[in-house]
């Protein structure tokens, strides 16, 4: 009875995040890698994604809980979104603990309802994407490192800290810098000699859990890394994403035109080399990124953010917080590196939450006059209310706003025609819901594409208005104008985005 009111906050977390989960028309780009690796991995072909090549750069405990939910219900999208909302409701466990250790059973509750209805965190738990797993399983490490900070002698907090801590990693290998910086936190605040002991298993454990994949990657790649993630990306985001030079520096082809040039599994690099060898673009690139995080990003994720400094302000006396302050501060001074999102920002959210607590009770024992209880009731509406529009600030691509309907119904025909093929567009939206193989769709001229698309083995090319005619204007003419190599098999009804297919038959070429 005691936490009645908890389960009934979870279940309701749980009921939001899975109506908006069921408002999506399709799945996401991530969740199109993660969910055909589980399917593939519980299948027996291994952590195999959409291209059909083993994924090192996508964390594998998503894919394997998705998978596993996929092997029930027979939907691999609805597997992806399931196992989002269910970890995106649960979040609300280690957040409520944590506040009422370090607060008090207010806070708690000011945070916990918060967590339920904030449209950034019900958004993020309603899509294919790892970072409500990612959420709950990194509180679950910083609710047991306060555990331990409170029971120091005992073994099991020590233990279940790095268990949640090398989970959290399988889904990013950020959680790694989390687990080093609490491990020093935690040196400082304890007994010295008792840390490193305790830390040293700590470390076993850790290991053990992540070293499974560390060997996959090794085996894959030829590489002893932690992660093949970061140099990607880092390249990646070199460019103003869909814009020319994004287009043509990473989807051009190379010299031999069987490859574009910044292939996830193919391309290799150390991020830290790559930073050294430019420092002054990487320190411009930097500075713009922190500045735009701090002064736009976070205020647009969290306008009541003064709150919060003024509840950091007011608990700054116990030494606990600063384990509170290591997860706010770690992703403000890592994402720049790479680039500045909003949902790589949700993790500080529920500490914000907490601190936003303490100052919103503070303010209403100091100011009594003031309507508080009203203003907190009309907050929460507004929260629940512009759940509706969430989408606009953690997720603004187009895909989401111009959700590409016609893709799904052009792959989802395809897959009724009885054959997986190799499938060449710019994103993999027809490859997903045919059964087929993703094959990236280059930034070439028609006859260097040509070669590539032969290379590749490609059986059908997505020509569309959505990718094509905006960014591969040198082949728009396919829409209309296809050569003798093309033979048109579908075209979708709706002229406004248009979507056809062609079947590719390179003994015309």
């Amino acid at each position: 009875m005691k936490y009645r009111y908890l389960w009934l906050l979870i279940v309701a977390a749980f009921l939001l995040r899975l109506v908006l989960a069921f408002s999506h028309q399709s799945i996401e780009i991530d969740g199109v890698y993660y969910a055909r690796m589980g399917e593939n991995l519980w299948s027996g072909h291994g952590l195999v994604d959409v291209e059909g090549r083993v994924n090192t750069v996508f964390m594998p405990l998503y894919p394997v809980l998705l998978g596993l939910v996929n092997l029930v219900v027979g939907n691999l999208e609805f597997a992806a979104r399931f196992v989002a909302v269910v970890f995106g409701a649960l979040l609300i466990i280690p957040v409520f603990f944590i506040a009422r250790r370090l607060f008090s059973e207010k806070v708690a509750w000011f945070a916990a309802g918060l967590t339920v209805v904030y449209p950034a965190l019900s958004y993020i738990a309603s899509i294919a994407y790892v970072d409500a797993l990612f959420l709950f399983l990194l509180f679950m490490a910083l609710w047991c490192s306060l555990m331990v900070v409170d029971r120091p002698r005992e073994w099991t907090w020590w233990s279940i800290m790095a268990f949640f801590s090398a989970l959290s990693y399988l889904c990013r290998p950020e959680s790694l810098l989390f687990f080093v910086l609490w491990g020093v936190v935690l040196f400082f605040l304890l007994e010295k000699r008792l840390v490193v002991r305790r830390w040293l298993v700590m470390l076993v454990i850790f290991v053990v859990v992540m070293l499974p994949y560390v060997l996959l990657v090794y085996q894959s790649t030829g590489d002893v890394s932690l992660s093949s993630k970061g140099f990607v990306i880092y390249k990646f985001r070199s460019f103003e994403p869909f814009s020319p030079a994004y287009e043509s520096n990473i989807f051009g082809l190379n010299t031999a035109k069987d490859d574009i040039l910044l292939n996830p599994y193919t391309v290799k690099g150390s991020l830290v080399g790559e930073i050294l060898a430019h420092p002054a673009v990487f320190l411009e690139r930097y500075t713009s990124s922190l500045l735009r995080e701090v002064f736009l990003t976070l205020p647009m994720l969290f306008p009541l953010v003064f709150l919060s400094l003024l509840g950091l302000w007011l608990v700054r006396r116990d030494r606990r917080q600063w384990l509170l302050v290591s997860v706010v501060l770690l992703p403000l001074v890592f994402y720049p590196v790479f680039w500045v999102e909003a949902r790589y920002l949700l993790v500080v959210l529920p500490i914000l939450f907490m601190w936003c607590g303490v100052a919103w009770f503070w303010l209403a024992h100091r100011f009594k006059k003031l309507p508080w209880r009203l203003a907190l009731v009309v907050l929460f509406l507004v929260l629940l209310v512009a759940n509706v529009f969430a989408h606009q600030l953690v997720d603004k691509r187009f895909e989401k706003a111009d959700p590409p309907v016609n893709h799904k119904e052009a792959g989802l025909w395809l897959h009724s025609q009885g054959s997986a093929l190799r499938v060449m567009e710019r994103k993999p939206w027809v490859s997903f819901y045919s059964g087929g193989l993703f094959v990236n769709f280059p930034y070439a001229e028609y006859d260097d594409l040509l070669v590539y698309a032969c290379n590749q083995n490609v059986a059908i090319v997505v020509v569309d208005d959505r990718y094509t005619a905006q960014l591969r204007p040198q082949v728009a003419f396919l829409l209309d104008n296809p050569p003798k190599e093309l033979t048109e098999i579908y075209r979708s009804l709706d002229d406004s985005d248009r979507v056809v297919l062609y079947r590719l038959d390179c003994r015309k070429a």
